[in-house]
């Protein structure tokens, strides 16, 4: 199933989950944007001009 247009944040200090779960995510068809920490989670909330839709 695509999610085209769907973007979704995912928050994970650990790197190689934060990495399985973009690239899952990315093979569903989701825009992802991946993060370590908050800090870095709000500079791209705030640098992208849409929102993703779910913030896990």
């Amino acid at each position: 199933m695509a999610h085209n247009g769907i973007a979704v944040l995912g928050v994970e200090d650990e790197i190689l989950i934060r990495m399985d779960v973009a690239t899952f995510l990315e093979d569903e068809g989701f825009s992802v944007h991946a993060a370590a920490d908050a800090d870095e989670a709000i500079a791209i909330l705030y640098e992208k001009p849409r929102h993703p839709s779910h913030v896990h």
